[in-house]
């Protein structure tokens, strides 16, 4: 295999072009968002032991013994430690991408600072980021709160004094050489990046609302200055050889979107298929994360240019079967063994059986087109076990152990 790509890379290049029939002797890839700290710490306590040590290896179940972490699964790069996604037999993940920042000018710090000084009164422990969300912090992490630019005025004076600053080419060559030493362990990163949904957080929804009916022209504006920065992205990962790369958007509740089709196809899609041009035009790859019920706007993302849409949520109603009924020529699946309930609560059984029906439900209209994930995260309320249960199913399939 050439060592600017590697086998997976192809799969899953073929699995989302969704332009031709897997053979049966090839491999559907699969893809894991990310891991939980909780999970992590478990997984390194439990496998990270001397294989040689036979008083140790013999202690493992048959289930286990694969995912003991020998040399060959360690995966160490400059922007990532991807060892636990390739120990546990994972073939991609997101993982960001060269580093893009947004600088603020001296009158915005000193605005954001006075902001901050009025919400510190009632919320001692929040600040505001540059770009206007409002998080919330202790002494391990943080976590987002609200918006807080909810007028014209404020709005107008963040963009005005804000400015993206793009990747140099250290940075760059840092990825490119993830990326070598990715493809020679047989494993692959997605880029990623937010666009305009949660890459705006920072901006009231209310605000958002009345901007799409009184303002589009403002709301316009913002728009394509928030999608600077993954552009920036998107053209200096095309630099260091990427050729898989997703946005992750949420846009939509388990209902349905977030804003009506209407206005999706008004204020995202033509900025989403910058970022798809950018791909398609390295004969890449590229897919839409967004959690929720998105029937009503697949025909956006069609549009926009993706391949293929992750994680379709089951507990959002949200169906492998339906959108290759309906849109399989079209668009490929990524998803989507249940993270809500099936994989923290059910049975080795049930986990078993819903992994079956992912990849049955996968090969509706051809063995072409689908990628087999969980529906989001592996959190921390997952057991470990079940984990390993889900991947085991997966990969007795893939080898034909299991039919389905």
């Amino acid at each position: 295999m050439n060592s600017n790509t590697c086998e997976n890379e192809q799969f899953i290049l073929k699995a989302l072009r969704n332009e031709e029939d897997f053979e049966e002797s090839e491999c559907i890839p699969n893809f894991v968002q990310s891991i939980l700290e909780k999970l992590r710490s478990e997984f390194f306590k439990r496998f990270d032991v001397d294989a040689n040590d036979s008083t140790i290896s013999n202690k493992f179940k048959d289930i286990e013994k694969d995912y003991i972490i020998t040399e060959d699964k360690i995966l160490i790069t400059p922007v990532e430690d991807y060892t636990i996604f390739k120990a546990l037999g994972f073939d991609s993940h997101w993982c960001g991408g060269p580093e893009i920042k947004l600088i603020a000018s001296d009158a915005l710090k000193e605005k954001i600072n006075q902001m901050e000084k009025e919400l510190n009164k009632t919320h001692p422990n929040y600040h505001i980021s540059v770009d206007g969300k409002i998080n919330a912090t202790n002494k391990i992490t943080q976590w987002y709160v609200g918006p807080a630019i909810k007028d014209e005025e404020t709005l107008r004076f963040f963009m005005n004094n804000l400015s993206w600053k793009e990747p140099d080419i250290k940075e760059i060559e840092k990825w490119k050489n993830s990326r070598k030493i990715c493809m020679e362990k047989n494993f692959c990163q997605f880029i990623s990046t937010n666009m305009v949904m949660e890459g705006g957080l920072g901006v009231s929804f209310a605000l958002i609302s009345k901007l799409m009916r009184k303002n589009p022209e403002l709301l316009n504006e913002w728009y394509d200055f928030l999608m600077i920065g993954p552009k920036l992205r998107f053209k200096a990962s095309v630099k260091a050889g990427f050729k898989l790369f997703c946005t992750a958007d949420d846009m939509a509740y388990k209902m349905g979107p977030m804003i009506s089709p209407e206005n999706y196809w008004k204020f995202v899609v033509p900025r989403a298929k910058e970022l798809c041009d950018i791909v398609r035009d390295i004969d890449g790859v590229i897919f839409m994360h967004t959690d929720g019920n998105i029937y009503n706007v697949i025909d956006c993302f069609i549009e926009a240019g993706y391949h293929a849409i992750q994680p379709l949520e089951p507990t959002s109603e949200m169906s492998i079967a339906k959108v290759k009924e309906k849109w399989g020529d079209k668009i490929a699946c990524i998803g989507n063994c249940d993270t809500t309930n099936t994989l923290p609560f059910k049975s080795e059984l049930e986990i078993r059986n819903e992994v079956r029906k992912d990849m049955k439900e996968g090969r509706l209209k051809g063995k072409r087109g689908y990628m087999f994930a969980a529906s989001g995260t592996l959190h921390n309320r997952i057991p470990l076990d079940n984990v390993l249960i889900m991947l085991d199913e997966f990969k007795k399939i893939n080898s034909g152990m299991v039919k389905i």
